[in-house]
């Protein structure tokens, strides 16, 4: 369980580092499309929305995490009673 919530937390910072690079080179290449010197008007709701779908993404990780934990916990409590079962028997 501990080797699969590695890989998956893992996979999930590789998957959001390839698209911050993405996004930074779509960026890149539209500041090299379009250079102007003035401020783009649009600009302002592109942050805003950035910063949205940053919380949303951050959410959904997080919940994402919460799920695999509480999951995690229901597959222990039956081995758990078990071993108590076991180590103190009932008489």
């Amino acid at each position: 369980m501990v080797v699969f919530m590695f890989l998956f937390h893992g996979s999930i910072m590789m998957a959001s580092k390839r698209k911050e690079s993405l996004d930074q080179k779509n960026e890149a290449e539209r500041k090299t499309r379009h250079p102007s010197s003035r401020e783009d008007p649009v600009s302002g709701d592109l942050s805003e929305k950035s910063f949205v779908e940053t919380q949303a993404d951050i959410f959904n990780h997080r919940h994402g995490l919460l799920i695999l934990h509480l999951l995690a916990a229901l597959m222990f409590v039956p081995s758990l009673a078990a071993w108590f079962q076991v180590l103190f028997p009932c008489p």
